[in-house]
């Protein structure tokens, strides 16, 4: 992850088409991360299954991680979000907000650089992606679907990769960093899957989680990461650098001018 920042990326202005309009609600949202109490720890876990996302025909394959470790059994995304899914959110959008107005505190605003660097569109994942437009599109699926969904917990994070068992030995079979990614995302799901069926847990972006004090970090390294930094404790808390060389002013609150090695995931707990 470190040295991120320092990589020079080519930004241009973007002008996506969109549809219906849709208002979030700043409490919600802060709700959207928030992971209620189980009243049944270590709840056996219970079958796979596939989220529809929106109107779009795409969906999210969930997982079930069993609990253990002071962790409640839970569901998680097999992969990081993509592209396709992330702009089904994005283009159920009426009307991008301009930067400013009170719809701007609510959802995304447009963008004014290339967000996927030029990286890849299709089937690669979502990046420079601040918590903010995370956690906006976890209120969004929740909304759509009727079922709960939000970021993990720096927890639920790390004991969904100690589960995975991924060994150091083989990382490149598993993982997107930089002894194999040549300095660019890859698609999802194109390494091995861990022992619980989840790809990308090490590597290819950083992804956003939720601290027990209720701060974003981003957990298990990226394609710009060394091996030492792909652990599943491994994390760097949120700072102001991944968005420095915005030149808004105000900064953008829902794109990282800085951060195009990070993405995130999804998860629901196992009760939702």
């Amino acid at each position: 992850m470190e040295g991120g920042n320092e990589e020079s990326m080519a930004r241009t202005v973007v002008n996506p088409a969109t549809r219906t309009a849709l208002v979030l609600s700043v409490t919600l949202l802060g709700a959207c991360t928030a992971p209620s109490k189980s009243t049944q720890d270590h709840l056996p876990a219970k079958m796979a299954y596939d989220q529809t996302v929106g109107d779009s025909g795409l969906g999210i394959h969930f997982v079930p991680v069993k609990g253990g470790s002071g962790v409640d059994s839970f569901y998680m995304s097999d992969h990081e979000v993509d592209w396709d899914v992330f702009d089904a959110f994005v283009f159920d959008l009426e009307e991008l907000p301009v930067k400013g107005t009170p719809e701007a505190e609510t959802r995304p605003t447009r963008p004014y650089m290339l967000v996927d660097r030029g990286f890849g569109h299709a089937g690669y994942p979502a990046i420079s992606m601040s918590r903010r437009g995370a956690e906006a599109f976890c209120l969004w699926l929740s909304q759509e679907s009727g079922r709960s969904y939000r970021l993990p917990t720096t927890a639920e994070w790390s004991h969904a990769c100690k589960l995975g068992k991924v060994p150091t030995a083989s990382m490149s079979d598993y993982a997107w960093y930089d002894v194999n990614a040549d300095w660019t995302t890859h698609p999802v799901g194109t390494r091995a899957a861990d022992a619980l069926g989840l790809h990308d847990m090490h590597g290819n972006v950083a992804e956003w989680a939720v601290d027990d004090n209720g701060n974003g970090v981003v957990m298990g390294g990226s394609f710009l990461s060394s091996m030492q930094e792909l652990g599943c404790g491994s994390n760097q808390p949120d700072t102001s650098d991944w968005n420095e060389s915005d030149p808004q002013i105000p900064r953008s609150v829902w794109w990282l001018a800085d951060g195009p090695f990070i993405g995130f995931r999804i998860v629901s707990n196992a009760n939702s």
